[in-house]
């Protein structure tokens, strides 16, 4: 059945694996929305990982921002503190400033023009990873599609995860990934889901959420065990809503609003 939902972006199915990136570059950029809403974004942005905050100047609440730099194609989802995305910013990214337009989930036909001027920019080392324990989610709200990751730090190179993602009602279907342990190298990780083909995914981390793509193509398994979803269901943008060590319990694996 078709969603009401805004198709996850096909650069995602592009990707290849790379080494992380040990460089970051910072802007801070000024302008509005559909010219009269005026707004702040302070984005950083590590190869195709981009995540910061955008600040709307008459609340002067900072809202969560992560997304994927591709080619000059920048998008962007804001987050509330729950993990719902709000708002979905596509656009041309430069050095001198972010052109494009804005639109709800929630009224997924309607879009506002967006400019924004780049004030300032510098280049620096990747930020240092503080412990990467927690859960991370992003949603579309009640009864749209959501997933969840809950990640154990082991150690400086080791992490333990799980993860639960589900489709679009009024058809849902559900993923889950049991507890899997997997090497931290830099700010990224890789897992290899076996489900009828083989598919290596990549989290990409920062202080506060997680990017997930594909990192290759995949290959045929041996498996005899029947089909079960693709991982595509998985890819997208994450933040972290809680830094509390997960119990890895199939109770656990379920939905938090």
């Amino acid at each position: 059945m078709r969603s009401n939902m805004p198709a996850l972006p096909d650069f995602f199915s592009r990707l290849n694996p790379a080494k992380p990136p040990e460089s970051q570059l910072t802007q801070t950029l000024v302008g509005a929305i559909n010219n009269t809403i005026p707004v702040t974004l302070t984005i950083i942005t590590m190869g195709r990982l981009a995540h910061g905050t955008l600040t709307y100047t008459r609340s002067g609440i900072a809202i969560q921002v992560v997304g994927t730099l591709t080619g000059s194609e920048l998008l962007l989802h804001e987050f509330d503190k729950k993990g719902t995305v709000t708002g979905i910013h596509v656009g041309e990214w430069s050095k001198s400033g972010y052109v494009g337009s804005w639109r709800s989930p929630s009224l997924p036909g309607r879009s506002l023009p967006f400019d924004l001027t780049v004030m300032s920019q510098h280049d620096g080392l990747r930020d240092k990873l503080a412990d990467l324990t927690g859960l991370y989610q992003y949603s579309y709200g009640n009864r749209h599609r959501f997933a969840q990751l809950h990640v154990e730090q082991i150690n400086e190179k080791t992490l333990a995860i799980a993860a639960l993602a589900v489709t679009d009602e009024p058809v849902q279907n559900q993923m889950v990934v049991s507890k899997t342990i997997i090497k931290l190298v830099g700010s990224q990780a890789t897992l290899s889901i076996n489900r009828v083909a083989i598919v290596a995914l990549t989290f990409a981390f920062f202080n506060g959420g997680t990017s997930v793509s594909f990192s290759g193509p995949t290959s045929v398994s041996t498996s005899n065990r029947p089909p079960i979803l693709s991982a595509d269901m998985l890819l997208g943008h994450y933040i972290r809503t809680s830094t509390r060590p997960p119990r890895f319990s199939e109770d656990e694996l379920s939905r938090m609003l």
